[in-house]
Formats: C-alpha cells, sequence, structure tokens
C-alpha cells in the first residue's frame, strides 16, 4: 500500500509536469514566426520556474520573461538577441531567423541581480575628447577636453546594472547625451545613476571644456579674420554713405547668427549653426572695448533690438560713431570714436585701446566690424555677453589692429 502511494505521488507529479512542458511549447508556437522554431529545452535556477507569455511579433518569436531577475541566453543555432523591455522589470529573449529549420535549444539561466548598485561600467565620449582621470567606476570627478574645431561632446554611460536608470543633466538642466560648445565655453554634465531599488543614486561630474585655437594657422584657416589684412586708412575709413540707404537693408533671419561677446578678452566670437542647428561653428572674430568697470556692459543674453544709425552722433559727449545697431536699451554696437563726421577727426585713443574695457557701455569696434553687424545682424539675433571665460591673451593679441602710422 506504501509503494502504491508511492507510485501513484509520482505519477501525479509526471502528468503535471508533462502538461507544463505542453502549455509552455503550445504558447510558443502561438506567436508569429518567419522559420521553423521551437522551444526545446528551458531551465531555470534559483528554485524558481521562469513565467513567460507569448507577446506578439511580426518578425522572430518572442519570449516576453515575467521575472525581475537577469537572463543571459545561448544559442548557436540562430541569431539571438537579449536586452531589457522599458520597463526595466522584465527581460524580452528575441529569438532571430533561424538559419536552419531545425528546433532551437536555448539554454536560460537566471542570476540574482544587485538591486542597489548605482555605479557605471563603463563611460564613452566622442573619439576627440580627452578624460582625465582615465575612467574608474569608483570615481566620480572627470575633466574633458575637446578641440577647437570640434563643436560638440557625446557621452554614453552604461550602467554596470542594466536594471538601473541614468538621467543626464547640462548646467543643471535635462539634456540629450549630447553636449554642444562654442569656443572657450565651459559646461558641467552630470551623469546620475539611480539603482534599480530606486533609493541609491550616484553622480559622475564631467567638466567639459571646448579649447580656444592656439596657433594662427589655426586662425587662419578658418578664415575668422578677414580684416587682418587692411592697413590702417582702410580699418578706419568712412565709405561716404551718410545715411540709412534708401531702401531698407535685406538682412538675413534673425537666427543665422549668435554673436558672443567676451568682456573678459575683449573680444567677440560670430558662431553660425551647424549640423543639428546649434551655433557651435565660429564664423568671424572682432576685437572690441566693452564697459568700463564705472559702466560696464550688462552680462547676459539678448535679443538685439531694431535700431540701426549710419552714422550716429553722442549728444551727451559731443563725438560721433559710425554703424550702430541697438542691442539692448542704451547700449549699442559702434565704431571706435570720432570728433565730428569725419575719418580725418578720429579719435586715436579709442583706436589705441581696442582691447581694453574703456566705453561707457557700449561695444566699440573697428569700423569694418561694426559695418558687419550694421548689415548682417536682423533684430532678434541673439547676443551673449559674458565675463566668465578664461584669460586668452593669444587672441587678444593677434586681433590687435596695427599702429597709427
Amino acid at each position: 500500500m506504501k509503494y502504491q502511494l508511492r507510485l501513484g505521488k509520482a505519477l501525479t507529479i509526471l502528468i503535471a509536469a508533462i502538461l507544463v512542458f505542453a502549455s509552455a511549447t503550445s504558447s510558443v508556437h502561438a506567436a508569429k514566426s518567419v522559420a521553423s522554431s521551437s522551444l526545446s529545452s528551458l531551465q531555470a535556477t534559483l528554485y524558481r520556474p521562469i513565467e513567460y507569455t507569448t507577446i506578439a511579433s511580426s518578425q522572430p518569436d518572442d519570449l516576453q520573461l515575467a521575472d525581475s531577475f537577469f537572463f543571459e541566453a545561448s544559442n548557436a543555432g540562430s541569431d539571438l538577441a537579449v536586452y531589457n523591455s522599458s520597463s526595466g522589470r522584465k527581460m524580452e529573449i528575441t529569438l532571430g531567423f533561424v538559419r536552419a529549420a531545425a528546433s532551437v535549444n536555448v539554454l536560460v539561466q537566471t542570476t540574482r541581480s544587485d538591486r542597489r548598485n548605482a555605479n557605471l561600467s563603463a563611460l564613452t565620449l566622442s573619439p576627440w575628447a580627452t578624460l582625465d582621470p582615465a575612467f574608474d567606476s569608483n570615481k566620480t570627478e572627470y575633466t574633458v577636453l575637446i578641440p577647437f574645431d570640434e563643436t560638440y561632446l557625446e557621452i554614453i554611460p552604461q550602467q554596470a546594472d542594466i536594471a538601473a536608470h541614468y538621467s543626464i543633466t547640462v548646467d543643471r538642466k535635462e539634456s540629450s547625451s549630447i553636449v554642444y560648445l562654442r569656443m572657450g565655453q565651459h559646461k558641467t554634465a552630470r551623469v546620475t545613476v539611480s539603482a534599480q531599488n530606486g533609493i541609491i543614486k550616484k553622480t559622475y561630474t564631467l567638466h567639459v571644456s571646448r579649447q580656444m585655437p592656439t596657433s594662427t594657422a589655426q586662425i587662419s584657416s578658418m578664415n575668422l579674420t578677414p580684416i587682418a589684412t587692411m592697413s590702417f586708412k582702410e580699418l578706419i575709413a568712412d565709405d561716404k554713405t551718410r545715411e540709412r540707404p534708401p531702401a531698407p537693408i535685406t538682412l538675413p533671419a534673425p537666427d543665422t547668427y549668435l554673436l558672443e561677446v567676451d568682456t573678459v578678452n575683449q573680444y567677440i566670437t560670430v558662431y553660425i549653426k551647424d549640423q543639428d542647428g546649434q551655433h557651435t561653428i565660429p564664423y568671424r572674430l572682432m576685437i572690441c572695448s566693452t564697459g568700463k568697470r564705472s559702466t560696464p556692459t550688462p552680462t547676459g543674453t539678448f535679443k538685439m533690438g531694431g535700431y540701426k544709425k549710419r552714422f550716429g552722433y553722442f549728444t551727451k559727449f559731443d563725438c560721433y560713431a559710425q554703424y550702430w545697431t541697438n542691442l539692448v536699451g542704451g547700449i549699442y554696437f559702434h565704431s571706435i570714436i570720432y570728433k565730428s563726421r569725419s575719418d580725418r577727426q578720429l579719435s586715436t585713443s579709442t583706436y589705441r585701446k581696442l582691447g581694453t574695457a574703456v566705453s561707457h557701455g557700449c561695444i566699440r569696434l573697428l569700423p569694418p566690424d561694426a559695418k558687419w553687424i550694421y548689415e548682417n545682424c536682423a533684430p532678434g539675433t541673439t547676443v551673449v555677453v559674458t565675463r566668465s571665460k578664461a584669460a586668452d591673451p593669444f587672441l587678444r593679441d593677434l586681433l590687435q589692429p596695427p599702429p597709427i602710422p
């Protein structure tokens, strides 16, 4: 009687196992497939079966494993991909196209996840970038340099735990994996990894800088200083057009250019758009004089005003300047100063002091540069006035105009 009970119990277990296997095989074959395939072996560890359901697919057989663990799969007979689902708590195993119309053997094993892991296993950057120090998952502070002629940095983090999630911020704002920079600009990118348990977080900080040109050859190769070969007389000349032309100046769209006024180094960089629509490509460099300490040029991001004047008069100071273009309020881009409406009456001190902060708040330029802004920058053009750049004596010296003969 005891043996009969044991035999009956064994038969019951065997029948239940056969029914489970039949149900699993039926579910697998219910999925759409482009080739004959079947799941002939499925093995789970951690003393629990893997629950799975078929999901609709117009291509290969897909199995969605409803389990909060990770899965590794191997299959020499077909193309097999394993990837994490969007929920972060399920893993999908996708059978690719089977090379031969034969059964597919898939061995699935589960290993328990460390739900507290908020590390990165790798941090890949654009190939032109340099990361200092070399990446180490235990180090969280880095410096990144990109060359002056590259316009962006791509950041590709890899979580040590694929069920963890990460987010990227640039200067404390949510961002994609692409960081755009202008020459000499610095940005702080942070990669914050949230562990699977949703509690533990770890932040990796990248101090990103785009370098400035460091040689005359680099500047020349980009043709950033088109007035560099002009003589003194050409630089201060008046083209004799006294007033605004009868017909309005035809200006490009306001977003064609972005102007960055560097009050530390006293020059302006004009940028045009890159292939992603970001103003990162340098187009022109101009030496300037911004406001002195008692009357500083306001810093910030502005949209150009609409007022322009060909040859304007300063009533307060009884002097003149060419090519006025309004920046904001009473602040203008304009040429160096003349004592009368004649290039023969140049205020030579304003010419010699280009490259130093000596104005009453306006931004003084050489006449050809002031004329370029006057003729090319429409109302609404973005202007960034910054005091945050590092000192760059090379460029400041390079942009100095020739001496007065």
